[in-house]
């Protein structure tokens, strides 16, 4: 997050910075934090999104951006990142 930036707010932009689509904020899945040998402890908000508009394509601290099937995911960097989908997958579930 930037300074005097809200949660939603660097969803937005870091979802438009690396992959190119424009999101609205869902609801915040979790919380978790991890120490990285680069960046230092590192604090991960966790939220659905909304697509609204535009092709997935990598940003600038990304290598490739795709769009996955939930049952056919690539090798994550963190456990936690699945997690989340699979908690969201659930959400899903509940709501519909």
């Amino acid at each position: 997050m930037e300074k005097d930036e809200s949660p939603e707010q660097a969803l937005v932009r870091e979802v438009l910075e690396e992959t190119s689509i424009h999101c609205k904020p869902g609801v915040l899945l979790g919380v978790t934090n991890h120490q990285d040998p680069h960046f230092g402890q590192v604090l991960v908000l966790a939220y659905t999104a909304h697509y609204s508009a535009g092709a997935a394509a990598a940003g600038d601290d990304a290598i490739e951006a795709h769009w996955f099937n939930t049952n056919e995911l690539p090798l994550m960097a963190f456990r936690s990142h699945t997690d989340f989908i699979r908690h969201a997958e659930q959400l899903m579930e509940f709501s519909e």
